[in-house]
């Protein structure tokens, strides 16, 4: 039955969970908060601090913050593979690398809708979800560092990876400090995205040679 269903192609390393995560997670995310946000009259301006005459300011912010977030993250990815060589546990390929793997034969408009998806859905998705409503309720009752840190360890656990919980535990501290600092979801929302983009980019690089 699974096989004629098609279900063992429907691991976590592939597009096709991707696509499902986005369809059932990130998109009624997305439909739940505006929803929420129309209902109670508070709009994404006052909400979540976006402002029209400085969306491009935050973007570009949130660009250039990326670029350090994702050394960082980097070296929190090597420390923790070495720690995992070192306690001899299997380390097997991230989902990510595996993800772009299966879509290189694909067509175009697959691996577009995987960039969509990856650059822009999920981040928006997920920023207004941990960062533009769970971390400041917590810190509200918690205070700022015990909210920030509680947000990035659900937020790293809930990617599957053991592997990648190290760096992406320090990407939504940074992630969680920016939206502290700019009161804008868009700077997180850009340095997010920006550090999805980056990782896409290397892992196909990485695939062509």
């Amino acid at each position: 039955l699974a096989g004629a269903l098609g279900w063992e192609r429907w691991e976590p390393s592939s597009y096709r969970w991707l696509a499902a995560a986005a369809v059932f997670i990130s998109l009624p995310s997305l439909f739940v908060t505006l929803l929420l946000g129309r209902l109670e009259r508070v709009s994404l301006g006052s909400g979540f601090g976006i402002e029209r005459h400085n969306c491009l300011k935050h973007l570009a912010a949130g660009v250039f913050i990326a670029m350090g977030t994702f050394s960082i993250a980097l070296l929190a990815a090597e420390s923790s593979l070495w720690l995992f060589q070192q306690l001899e546990l299997q380390v097997q390929s991230q989902s990510a690398t595996l993800m772009v793997r299966n879509a290189a034969g694909t067509p175009l408009y697959v691996r577009a809708a995987i960039g969509v998806l990856t650059v822009i859905v999920a981040p928006a998705a997920e920023e207004l979800v941990f960062r533009g409503i769970a971390f400041p309720a917590a810190a509200k009752r918690l205070g700022m560092l015990p909210a920030a840190i509680i947000v990035s360890l659900v937020f790293a656990v809930i990617h599957v990876d053991i592997i990648t919980y190290a760096p992406l535990f320090a990407l939504s501290m940074a992630l969680c400090l920016a939206y502290a600092q700019s009161g804008s979801i868009l700077v997180p929302f850009s340095i997010h995205a920006t550090f999805n983009l980056i990782q896409i980019a290397l892992l196909t690089l990485t695939e062509l040679e």
